[in-house]
């Protein structure tokens, strides 16, 4: 059976989200697109780097012919050992993102703790030559503080948990928000 041949049966079977491109290949396939540029397109949709490695080992045994199993074997075991400890990564750091998140909530807890027991009773009050802050610039500073604290932890915990920073991003806004909403609450 040729690679594309393969492909289309494969298509008809469930593999999840994976199905679906693979019935857009069979497709591109029938209508005249090579399996290489099938394959090619498949990488730029999809974008991650297992698919980014493992389509040009694919694209190399179509160009060779011959036995291919002997290259999809290795190659099998390749992607589900990647799969695995990618997997027990997650696990691993699954932790250390949680003990982020504990530390945001400490810090917060602190801020609103902090302004309702000594900030509002020290208001009005000259500090060693300084100007008297208000409360309101006082609450500013902590909300400037908590969005910088959300910020950056939300960073760490996506280059943790996930590898990346840009993942993040979805940290950062959880935790941006979370501050917020508690500052906006409690203050």
């Amino acid at each position: 059976m040729t690679l594309p041949q393969s492909l289309e049966e494969a298509s008809k079977r469930d593999y999840g989200p994976l199905t679906a491109e693979l019935k857009k290949m069979t497709t591109q396939i029938s209508w005249g697109m090579s399996f290489e540029n099938a394959l090619l397109a498949l990488e730029k949709r999809v974008n991650t780097l297992l698919v980014q490695r493992t389509v040009p080992m694919i694209i190399e045994a179509s160009r060779s012919g011959g036995q291919v199993e002997k290259v999809f074997d290795p190659l099998g075991k390749f992607i589900q050992t990647t799969l695995l400890l990618d997997k027990e990564r997650k696990t691993q750091t699954r932790p250390y993102i949680a003990i982020i998140y504990v530390a945001f909530f400490v810090f917060l807890f602190t801020i609103i703790l902090l302004f309702k027991s000594f900030f509002v009773s020290v208001e009005g009050l000259p500090m060693l030559g300084s100007p008297v802050m208000s409360t309101i610039e006082i609450q500013r500073i902590f909300f400037h503080m908590t969005t910088i604290q959300a910020f950056f932890g939300g960073l760490v915990a996506g280059k943790m948990g996930d590898g990346t920073i840009n993942a993040g991003l979805k940290h950062s806004l959880t935790l941006m928000l979370c501050g917020y909403i508690a500052l906006k609450v409690f203050l």
